[in-house]
């Protein structure tokens, strides 16, 4: 289903995207960053989850694709836990990108996750298992951002390694990229996103704050008013713009007449959401054993996941608490499921506050900050 661009600052079923790759960072947990040897460009960069920095990677000869990769560190050790978590990965984008401009004509983008086994066992969406949040995967007439849904979970049990790779041309054989060309690619996310189970309050509170603009009243009378920081470009875009250039003669076109760098809302906004009657498995996981997975049963052989199992469930504690660490990763919030209004999150305390209202009935405040 397409986004909905008629949003007027709806907040419903909210949904979240935590991208484990920040997780693996926070941690400890990254071993090593790739570029393909076809270009020349910063290997860390494209996964800082920072898109104001938009890197500029040039082709060294030419090919058909370019990819970045990063490597975790159960690469070399039997990590069977965070093999399972990537297991539940469903969803990866570009966020930052001039993907119609810089590989016009270009195929598509895809995903790998791979093993560290000699082998190098894969599992690849490139072609078919993923569609299109925002944006289409297999044509991408787009700049801006994109994000795309797994559609086919990870049926690899010792994945350790996530390669993305943006394709110009259909194989070895008909390379579409020259000596010299530059891809812009500003960063690269995947992880798990998860819908909250039912709409916030009706009450809540959605601000547009400049706290980066401070004003001073000198003796005299005047004011002086200071200009720290506000909100910054993706390159030569706004943050947050999609914009599909398909309709266009050529993509180029779009700087004409959709680029609103110069008149574009630079508020910081945040959002204060309560949730009332969460069911505890919303809330909570089943288990308190620590794991933010789910529970390996040995009856059935595979750990219970909210990807694959069949008692765990997406919950606010485990899904969104735990894997950015008290809200302090930064995620990707969608107020409305249904609608074209995304950005980049923080929550505002560190931690939860859960209140029980009626047995096995919870309450959860939420505030949501956009960060950059």
């Amino acid at each position: 289903m397409a986004l909905s661009n008629s949003v007027y600052g709806s907040v419903a079923t909210p949904r979240i995207y935590v991208d484990y790759i920040q997780y693996a960072k926070a941690i400890g947990y990254v071993e090593d960053y790739f570029t393909s040897d076809n270009i020349l460009g910063d290997e860390r960069a494209a996964f800082d989850m920072n898109p104001v920095n938009i890197q500029q990677y040039e082709l060294t000869q030419d090919d058909w694709n370019i990819t970045n990769q990063i490597r975790f560190k159960n690469h070399t050790n039997d990590d069977r836990q965070f093999a399972t978590l990537l297991q539940t990965t469903n969803y990866y984008g570009l966020l930052g990108h001039r993907l119609a401009v810089d590989t016009s004509n270009h195929d598509h983008v895809g995903m790998i996750a791979a093993s560290s086994d000699p082998n190098y066992n894969y599992y690849d969406w490139t072609v078919g298992g993923h569609s299109g949040i925002l944006g289409d995967p297999d044509a991408n007439a787009s700049v801006g951002y994109s994000l795309y849904s797994i559609d086919t979970p990870i049926s690899l049990s010792n994945a350790s390694r996530f390669s993305f790779t943006i394709y110009k041309g259909t194989d070895a054989s008909n390379l579409g990229y020259a000596v010299g060309d530059v891809v812009r690619v500003g960063s690269w996310t995947a992880g798990r996103y998860f819908d909250f189970p039912h709409s916030a309050n009706l009450q809540m509170n959605i601000n547009h704050s400049f706290d980066g603009v401070k004003s001073k009243r000198t003796a005299g009378g005047s004011d002086i008013t200071e200009i720290l920081y506000t909100k910054p470009n993706w390159g030569d875009l706004p943050a947050w713009e999609h914009i599909d250039t398909s309709d266009y003669d050529s993509p180029a076109e779009y700087v004409i007449n959709e680029n609103y760098s110069n008149v574009t809302n630079r508020a910081r906004r945040s959002w204060d959401l309560t949730f009332s009657f969460l069911a505890k498995d919303d809330t909570f996981p089943k288990s308190p054993d620590g794991t933010i997975i789910g529970e390996y049963l040995q009856s059935v052989g595979q750990t219970d996941t909210p990807i694959f199992g069949t008692k765990i469930k997406d919950n606010i504690v485990s899904s969104l608490n735990a894997l950015t660490l008290g809200g302090q990763i930064p995620f990707i919030f969608q107020p409305d499921k249904t609608k074209k209004d995304i950005c980049m999150c923080k929550l505002r305390s560190n931690g939860l506050s859960i209140q029980q209202t009626a047995p096995q009935l919870f309450t959860c405040q939420l505030k949501f900050v956009e960060v950059w």
